[in-house]
């Protein structure tokens, strides 16, 4: 879209419906939402409480330890 960047909020652009995982999700779960969802990060919950955020580059580096880590 034609957007000027410096006028426009974040609120704009973001996704207002969040897909959360729980703390104990298997990072294979973890990969199938992010990938049905075609999202990169996952906001991890527990119950109400923030926890963190999994990003793609988290899960990769479980299955391709050595090419994430180079970088």
């Amino acid at each position: 879209e034609d957007r000027d960047l410096d006028q426009t909020p974040a609120g704009d652009l973001m996704t207002t419906e969040l897909v959360t995982a729980g703390p104990n999700w298997d990072v294979v779960v973890a990969a199938s939402v992010m990938t049905s969802n075609r999202i990169r990060h996952l906001v991890v919950k527990n119950n109400e409480q923030l926890l963190g955020v999994l990003s793609l580059r988290d899960v990769l580096s479980v299955y391709l330890p050595d090419q994430v880590h180079e970088q």
